[in-house]
């Protein structure tokens, strides 16, 4: 018995760090730790305005998340287009629940991720979130949040809420995307 023990625990003390739960970490240090770099997969984009109704699936997404003297900031090719530029990004006041996750992950009909999410040890509410209020300004606009949930160290759910906002319309969009951290922060794969 003894030697059927040994084993298995040095299996247990080889599993990879990324594979730990992340429930209830508030540690502000590692989440931080665990959040920087460049987080990559897919994307499904939903836009919705009076004259448009728009659903973009398995668009690539590439998120950066960097450490500065202000604290995290995160980009990303969809908000570079937007705006030009990084957002703060800062603990969630309100985090979002497993059933906000699933009506948004519906309302961008990214049952992929759903079917991926049945795997966790515990409700979303008590993952490290993390999120950027972008706020709306003159002219043309784009106001809203982005939130990253961090499932484990190296997977993690994007979910942003934005108003694009012009002289002539107002544009609901909305995207999920379900991430992993990049192995080759260049860029040259796409896929973990």
């Amino acid at each position: 018995m003894r030697f059927l023990l040994i084993p298995l625990a040095i299996f247990w003390a080889a599993a990879p760090a990324a594979a730990q739960t992340l429930c209830d970490l508030s540690n502000e240090a590692r989440i931080a730790e665990i959040a920087t770099g460049e987080w990559i997969g897919k994307s499904n984009r939903s836009l919705e305005s009076e004259t448009l109704s728009r659903l973009s699936k398995d668009l690539p997404a590439r998120v950066t998340i960097e450490r500065r003297a202000r604290g995290l900031t995160i980009n990303s090719e969809f908000l570079d287009s937007l705006r030009g530029e990084a957002f703060d990004l800062n603990g969630v006041d309100e985090p979002y629940d497993d059933e906000q996750i699933e009506a948004f992950l519906e309302a961008t009909s990214n049952t992929k991720v759903n079917d991926q999410l049945g795997n966790r040890t515990c409700g979303a509410f008590v993952l490290p979130q993390l999120q950027a209020d972008l706020p709306e300004t003159d002219g043309m606009s784009a106001s809203g949040t982005v939130t990253m949930i961090f499932y484990r160290a190296d997977i993690a759910l994007q979910l942003s809420e934005l108003t694009l906002k012009s002289p002539e319309t107002v544009i609901f969009a909305t995207e999920s995307a379900w991430l992993t951290l990049s192995d080759d922060p260049a860029g040259a794969s796409t896929t973990r």
